[in-house]
C-alpha cells in the first residue's frame, strides 16, 4: 500500500513522519503542499530506543495570521558577526614575505571567492542530515572552525596561518554546487554534487578564481590539497589523505565541530541524567547527558 514520509519541522525540531494508505496526490487534495504550512496530529511510537512517527491527519494550515518563518530552522548563531568573523580572519592571515615581491598572497582569492558567493554561503546548510543541516549551517560551521584555527595557528607558530585559515574557509565551499537549500531549509543534493562530491568540486572553484590572478602556483596547489584531505581518509571520503600539518590540523578541527554539533543536537531530545539511543553519527554509540 502506499505511504507519504514527511519531513516537519516546528521551528525547533524536525522529525521525519510517515502518513500510510496515502500518496502524494492525495495531499495535495487535502491543500497540503511542499514547503508549506500544515496542521499535523500524529503517533509516536518507541521502538528499540528509536521513536517513529506516524501521522494520522493532516490539513492545511487552519490559524490565519500564523507565519512559517516561525517554522523555519536556522543556525543560532548572528550571521553578520560570523561572515565578519570568517572574512576578516582570512584578511588578516597573510604574512609578509619573500613572495610578495612576485605574488599575490592567496586570501586574496580566497576573499574574492568569499565576497562572490556571500549570498549562498550564508543562507545554505553544510549537510542534509549528520551535522549543520538548518538554514546558515554551512556559515556556522565554518565560523566555529574558523575561531578553532585561529587558536590553533596561534599555540603552533610553525603552522602557516594563511593556508590553515584559507582552507578552512574554503574546505565546504563545494557545497554550494553540491546541494541546494530552499527557503524553508530543505536540502537537496544536485546532479553535479553526486557525481563529484563537494572536495572535487572547491578544488574546481579555485582552479577557476587562481586563473585570474598571480599567485604562487605552488600555494594554490597546498590549499587544493587541504580541500582534497579535509576528510582525512579515503574511506570517509577524502580524494587524498593529510600530507601536510595544516591539512592534518583542518581535518581535527573540522570532526571537533561536526561532532559537537551532534552531541548538542543529541542533547535537545534527552534529559539529564538520560542516556540516548544510538547515535549513527557518532559510531552509533549512546550518548550520556550529564547532570548538572
Amino acid at each position: 500500500k502506499p505511504f507519504v514520509e514527511l519531513e516537519l519541522s516546528d521551528g525547533t525540531e524536525t522529525v521525519v513522519a510517515r502518513k500510510f494508505d496515502c500518496a502524494e496526490a492525495d495531499l495535495k487534495s487535502f491543500g497540503v503542499e511542499p514547503e508549506s504550512l500544515v496542521y499535523v496530529t500524529f503517533k509516536i511510537d518507541l521502538y528499540n530506543d528509536a521513536k517513529s512517527y506516524n501521522v494520522s491527519d493532516i490539513m492545511d494550515n487552519p490559524f490565519p495570521g500564523v507565519n512559517i518563518e516561525d517554522f523555519i530552522i536556522k543556525a543560532d548563531i548572528n550571521f553578520n558577526d560570523a561572515w565578519e568573523l570568517i572574512t576578516g580572519a582570512v584578511d588578516g592571515s597573510h604574512m609578509p614575505c619573500e613572495d610578495d615581491e612576485k605574488y599575490e598572497p592567496i586570501k586574496d582569492m580566497t576573499l574574492r571567492l568569499l565576497r562572490d558567493c556571500k549570498d549562498s554561503f550564508m543562507h545554505s546548510a553544510a549537510g542534509q542530515s549528520i551535522h549543520h543541516n538548518v538554514i546558515g549551517g554551512l556559515l556556522q560551521h565554518t565560523s566555529e572552525m574558523m575561531f578553532e584555527a585561529m587558536v590553533t595557528a596561534t599555540n603552533y607558530q610553525e603552522l602557516d596561518r594563511e593556508l590553515l585559515l584559507c582552507g578552512t574557509a574554503l574546505h565546504d565551499i563545494g557545497k554550494l554546487r553540491e546541494m541546494t537549500t530552499s527557503p524553508t531549509g530543505h536540502v537537496e543534493y544536485t546532479d553535479e554534487g553526486r557525481l563529484l562530491g563537494h572536495a572535487a568540486i572547491g578544488i574546481e572553484m579555485i582552479n577557476s578564481y587562481a586563473e585570474f590572478g598571480n599567485y604562487n602556483p605552488k600555494r594554490v596547489t597546498l590549499l587544493k590539497h587541504m580541500l582534497a584531505a579535509h576528510h582525512g581518509q579515503r574511506e570517509c571520503g577524502a580524494i587524498t589523505e593529510p600530507a601536510v600539518p595544516e591539512a592534518t590540523v583542518l581535518h581535527a578541527i573540522d570532526m571537533i565541530d561536526s561532532r559537537m554539533y551532534i552531541f548538542q543536537d543529541t542533547y535537545k531530545n534527552i534529559e539529564e541524567g538520560e542516556m540516548s539511543g544510538r547515535v549513527y553519527p557518532l559510531g552509533n554509540c549512546t550518548v550520556y547527558k550529564p547532570i548538572v
